[in-house]
């Protein structure tokens, strides 16, 4: 995995390719004749998007692995928030970088807060006898 910083990098630069193609190539060529190289350009934002936000969620966050319940209290919290299509929306609808950011660290505040409280109720023992 990238580091978050890098991975917002990518991010901002394939995301100003798509504002360029978006606003100053007809939506005829877009739909046509340029049809399978900017539907490549949108995969490719997506999944820079998607490493983003993926980095910058976890930093901090040690988990065991994909069955560790911490992964689906966040993956919970990320959809109840609705977080992936918020970020698209901000992406491909408003081309702005900074509403992503601000969206991947509302999350990250609410995944620090989810690891924070499972990690402190593992570590109440019983002490009933």
């Amino acid at each position: 995995m990238k580091k978050p910083d890098e991975a917002l990098k990518q991010a901002e630069l394939t995301l100003e390719k798509y504002r360029k193609n978006k606003t100053q190539i007809p939506p005829e060529d877009l739909a046509g004749k340029y049809r399978v190289a900017f539907q490549k350009l949108k995969d490719e934002l997506a999944s820079d998007l998607k490493e983003y936000v993926k980095a910058y969620c976890f930093i901090g966050i040690k988990v065991n692995d994909a069955s560790d319940p911490i992964v689906a209290k966040i993956q919970k919290s990320f959809d109840d928030n609705q977080i992936g299509k918020r970020i698209g929306h901000a992406a491909f609808i408003n081309f702005d970088i900074e509403e992503v950011k601000e969206i991947a660290r509302q999350q990250y505040r609410e995944n620090l807060r989810i690891y924070k409280e499972e990690k402190n109720d593992g570590c109440k023992t019983d002490t009933a006898g």
